[in-house]
């Protein structure tokens, strides 16, 4: 199967070319390659199953002598050195919500998560399994918090019963976030948003309401 065509754009947005000429052990200079962008996009995008430095070196921009370089995956390279987040390069194949457009590959983190969902369901030993829970974890867990006012020392009462956090909003279990309390208990952060009253916040500012 052909490496994905959509990749080629995210790696040239992300690559710094300094470091890969040196990493991939070349004497070319870095001017040989940015002078000659429109070239080499022009080449890959046409050619796109060629590692990046495959594409250099049949362009005759760099020379290297390494045959495990010459073989460098540029996504893996990309990721390894920290230059990007695995999920916003790593690409999955679509055929669209209704299963009938052209294949198109996205990145992982451009998947919605009822796409993840659905891919988690139907296909669970898929490579990118962990990665496709970490980013659905961490949706879940922004939402939470962008949806709920609770922070850690407010106080609060649920069905007549007190409680003062003593944490924000936490991952306790896969998908699961809870918040500490002084009464030695952990708390579904769900529960707290449907169920709780807020008497005092952590500032001390009380609710004239209750």
């Amino acid at each position: 199967m052909p490496r994905p065509k959509e990749r080629i754009p995210i790696v040239l947005k992300h690559i710094d070319w300094a470091h890969f000429i040196n990493y991939i052990g070349s004497d070319s200079l870095v001017e040989d390659v940015t002078l000659n962008l429109k070239v080499i996009t022009d080449y890959w995008n046409i050619n796109y199953d060629q590692r990046l430095v495959q594409v250099l070196v049949n362009l005759d921009i760099i020379t290297t002598d390494s045959y495990i370089k010459y073989h460098l995956e540029e996504t893996d390279y990309l990721i390894e050195n920290g230059f990007v987040k695995p999920e916003k390069i790593l690409l999955w194949g679509t055929y669209g919500k209704d299963g009938k457009q052209p294949l198109k590959y996205i990145p992982l983190d451009d998947m919605d998560s009822g796409h993840i969902e659905a891919v988690l369901k139907t296909q669970k030993n898929n490579t990118f399994k962990p990665l496709m829970e970490s980013i659905l974890r961490k949706r879940k867990l922004k939402n939470v918090n962008f949806l709920s006012a609770w922070r850690k020392g407010d106080l609060i009462e649920i069905k007549g019963e007190r409680f003062r956090l003593t944490s924000d909003g936490y991952e306790k279990k896969p998908g699961k976030i809870y918040c500490d309390t002084d009464k030695g208990v952990s708390l579904p952060y769900l529960k707290i948003m449907k169920k709780a009253k807020l008497i005092e916040t952590g500032a001390g500012a009380k609710n004239k309401k209750y």
